[in-house]
C-alpha cells in the first residue's frame, strides 16, 4: 500500500514539474496579420495585429483572424503538452485524446 502511496506522490512531483516547464514553453502562430503567442498551459501571452486591419470594415475579418489563429496556436500547444507528457512517460496511457 505505501509502494502505491509513494507512486502517487511520485506523479504528482512529476505534474508540478512538467506545469513548470509547460508555462515556460512558448507557441506563436499567425493568420492573415494576427499572430498569437499561448504558454504550454494555453495561456495568451501576447497578441499582435497588423495596423491595416484596424479600420471599422475589417472588423469581422479581423473577428474571425483571431478565432483562427488562436485555435492553431492551442493545437500547437495542446501537441506540445502531449509530446511532454509522453517523453516524461506521465499519464500518456490513459487514453485522453490528444495525449
Amino acid at each position: 500500500m505505501f509502494d502505491k502511496l509513494k507512486g502517487l506522490k511520485n506523479m504528482q512531483e512529476q505534474a508540478k514539474k512538467m506545469q513548470s516547464e509547460l508555462s515556460s514553453q512558448r507557441t506563436t502562430a499567425s493568420e492573415g496579420g494576427v499572430v498569437l503567442t499561448l504558454d504550454g498551459n494555453m495561456e495568451l501571452h501576447d497578441i499582435r495585429i497588423n495596423e491595416s486591419l484596424l479600420t471599422p470594415e475589417k472588423k469581422n475579418n479581423l473577428e474571425t483572424l483571431i478565432k483562427i489563429a488562436h485555435r492553431k496556436a492551442t493545437k500547437q500547444a495542446q501537441k506540445q503538452m502531449a509530446k511532454k507528457m509522453r517523453e516524461s512517460g506521465g499519464l500518456g496511457n490513459l487514453g485522453i485524446p490528444g495525449f
